[in-house]
């Protein structure tokens, strides 16, 4: 079973454009959930992963690109059988947040 430190290293691959930073040392990434999916299929163990995260702002042009990021890495993981993401904008996310 993947644990919240295995997702949190696969998330520090996506990397906010503008700042060419991490999401998650960039201090996007609030929360991170999983469990096993009793839903799932596949004779493999599958797991269900949360992600509770911030962007700058709503019409960030970054957006597009970190939440594809974000789908591809951890879609790309065969453990995973479901990624949700939680979108939130409070707190607000500001730099001395980051790190």
């Amino acid at each position: 079973m993947l644990s919240e430190a295995d997702i949190l290293a696969t998330l520090r691959d996506c990397i906010e454009p503008e700042a060419k930073q991490n999401i998650v040392d960039l201090g996007l990434v609030h929360a991170v959930e999983t469990g096993p999916d009793p839903a799932s299929t596949p004779a493999a163990p599958c797991q269900w992963v949360r992600v509770r995260m911030t962007l700058g702002t709503p019409e960030s042009p970054s957006s597009v690109s970190i939440l594809k990021q974000l789908q591809n890495r951890l879609g790309g993981i065969a453990e995973i059988s479901r990624v949700e993401l939680d979108l939130i904008w409070q707190p607000k996310w500001m730099p001395r947040r980051a790190g």
